[in-house]
């Protein structure tokens, strides 16, 4: 390898593992993170916390027999890539007065990793089968 090759080598490495991780490996991360989610959530079942179902592209507040603070009624949110970013990285800053006391996912890469999981599983029509959509 000439030397000039190592140089280019060296200056596109990190341009290119910046670019981020693979689709595979972001949803395995997303699956990681997505067990601290499971502490008040589940795909099919209200707990603590609504279900997750068919969540991206869901109005708030419309998980079916779920009791939501009056915030998040009232919040004419859509869960979205854009809104669900902004809500998980700090959720009682981005709605106060949600029942949802979690601190958030401050690191973009774990939001965009559970954003991806999500996006992926609760539109997963053999998971989500017999949900109603809201």
């Amino acid at each position: 390898m000439t030397r000039s090759s190592i140089l280019a080598l060296a200056l596109v490495l990190p341009i290119l593992s910046a670019c981020g991780e693979s689709a595979e490996n972001q949803l395995a991360r997303g699956e990681q993170l997505y067990q601290i989610c499971k502490g008040c959530h589940d795909m099919r079942e209200n707990k603590s916390g609504p279900y997750h179902c068919w969540l991206v592209g869901r109005p708030a507040a419309t998980a079916v027999g779920y009791s939501y603070s009056q915030v998040v009624k009232d919040s004419g949110l859509t869960w979205d890539e854009k809104t669900l970013d902004a809500f998980l990285k700090a959720p009682l800053s981005f709605l106060p007065g949600t029942k949802m006391g979690f601190a958030g996912y401050h690191l973009e890469g774990e939001r965009t990793a559970l954003i991806a999981y999500l996006k992926k599983t609760t539109s997963d029509p053999q998971s989500c089968e017999g949900i109603p959509r809201p």
